[in-house]
């Protein structure tokens, strides 16, 4: 039933998988404890490549990355997750401490979910994580969903198929009955005919008087029997 779907996931938003992505310790261990604290499980990478790697083995439900990270930044990250297209429904936040429009708009662009502005409180946080992982637990249902109607639709074509086979094969015997109807009738006919006159020839006093054209009537009837 959806709607008791969607009441678990609104009920346990809290057991999401998180992937906290920021090269700065301090942050990375504030970010940390705020979300163990609320039941989170919790991944933490200091770089790009390992956010990259982490996110492949965990699929986690939300990414929070940082904007500014060393060899590959949070926007090439948040490409290359948004790429994948086992990580496709994951959400990204990316934290940044630029808040102009053109920061705004790239990160969009670059497939990003949400952002949060530094500095920022934890009811916030808290508050985005537990929207985005409800959204991205929808997406998975209705992902599964439309994996069941193809599968559905699939055996339902199958089955068609297959009944039209059947049909073609129905209709194939049906013909070749209805012309062997057609052929025993043209032929019984004649044989009808050639039964009534051989049964008044049969009835005829000369044939009890000629023993050879009584072999000959037998076998006329044997064959016309046959």
């Amino acid at each position: 039933d959806k709607d008791n779907l969607l009441e678990e996931i609104s009920n346990n938003d809290k057991i999401a998988r998180v992937l906290v992505v920021d090269d700065e310790p301090d942050m990375l261990k504030f970010i940390a404890q705020t979300l163990n604290k609320n039941c989170y499980e919790v991944s933490l990478a200091k770089d790009g490549e390992e956010a990259i790697n982490l996110a492949r083995e965990t699929r986690p439900d939300v990414i929070i990355l940082d904007l500014m990270l060393p060899n590959i930044d949070g926007l090439e990250v948040c490409k290359i997750i948004k790429d994948d297209k086992d990580l496709e429904f994951t959400k990204v936040i990316l934290l940044t401490a630029k808040a102009d429009e053109k920061s705004k708009l790239q990160a969009l662009k670059n497939g990003a979910d949400d952002f949060i502005i530094k500095p920022f409180s934890t009811d916030e946080l808290l508050l985005r994580i537990s929207n985005l992982s409800k959204v991205k637990r929808l997406q998975n249902i209705l992902k599964t969903d439309l994996v069941l109607s193809k599968s559905e639709l699939k055996k339902s074509l199958e089955e068609l198929r297959d009944f039209q086979d059947k049909l073609i094969q129905s209709e194939k015997l049906n013909s070749i009955g209805a012309l062997s109807a057609g052929i025993m009738h043209e032929v019984n006919n004649p044989l009808s005919y050639s039964m009534m006159a051989l049964r008044f020839l049969k009835a005829d006093s000369l044939l009890n008087q000629n023993e050879d054209l009584r072999d000959v009537v037998n076998d006329i009837e044997i064959g016309i029997n046959r």
